[in-house]
């Protein structure tokens, strides 16, 4: 299916990095650089609605900004899920989610590696 949109839509690429871009961007502040901000400098809506408005600024498709966004609110989501969390607040406060799930455990990998299937398989079908 994702064979034959490509075919008939220029912007079938950027359709298919934008979510995979939205769900990597938030692990910048993880590079040696800025390790000693990781979960805060680039984890939180604030830094989603800046990257958003600049794709709004250089118009980009708006389908484009919308799986960027996805991508994007799915790694922060699933961040939630682990012990560690995230501060969904910064930086007007401490609202911070945490879940059950180890950062590193075997289920971490299990539920990533799942989604990455989900993704490849709607891709392929």
């Amino acid at each position: 299916m994702f064979l034959l949109y490509f075919k008939f839509n220029k912007n079938a690429i950027l359709y298919y990095w934008a979510p995979i871009l939205g769900a990597y961007i938030p692990d910048l502040d993880a590079l040696p650089l800025l390790s000693k901000w990781h979960r805060v400098l680039c984890h939180n809506i604030i830094f989603l609605g800046l990257i958003v408005a600049g794709f709004v600024i250089i118009k980009l498709p708006l389908l484009a900004i919308q799986l960027f966004f996805l991508g994007f609110l799915s790694h922060l989501i699933l961040d939630s899920a682990t012990k560690m969390g995230i501060n969904w607040a910064i930086p007007f406060g401490e609202f911070r989610i945490r879940g059950p799930v180890e950062t590193g455990s075997i289920i971490d990998y299990l539920i990533g590696f799942t989604f990455l299937l989900i993704g490849l398989l709607m891709v392929v079908v």
